[in-house]
């Protein structure tokens, strides 16, 4: 299953829980990080993919997806702004959890916890 697969399971935000590995078998459980690219929808991954794919040429992307080169941009503005948000986010979040740990709210060790938990 592919990522465009789990869109159409799971509208919604994804927070990744399990990660295993194909070659070896093990498999790791627990809240993992979530790139902020995993907060994009399936269009806007398509997006970036086909930005990717044709080196950032934004007339060729357009080209691809069969949009004009402005509504290209304002849909690109909205991944730049929601990438940027979720950056913003885990800032403060990890921010947050530091102060707590200076002000001797919480130990370092749970500090580390809820780091590891972002």
């Amino acid at each position: 299953m592919n990522i465009t697969d789990v869109y159409k399971l799971v509208p919604g935000p994804i927070k990744i829980e399990k990660v295993r590995c194909l070659t070896t078998g093990v498999a790791i459980e627990g809240p993992f990080a979530t790139p902020a690219f995993l907060k994009l929808n399936e269009e806007q991954m398509f997006l970036v993919e086909s930005l990717i794919l044709h080196s950032g040429n934004l007339k060729k992307v357009a080209e691809d997806v069969g949009i004009s080169y402005p509504t290209l941009k304002n849909r690109l503005d909205d991944i730049i702004t929601i990438v940027k948000q979720e950056s913003e986010t885990m800032k403060k979040k990890r921010q947050d959890i530091l102060d707590l740990i200076e002000k001797g709210d919480i130990t370092p060790e749970q500090g580390a916890t809820l780091l590891q938990a972002l």
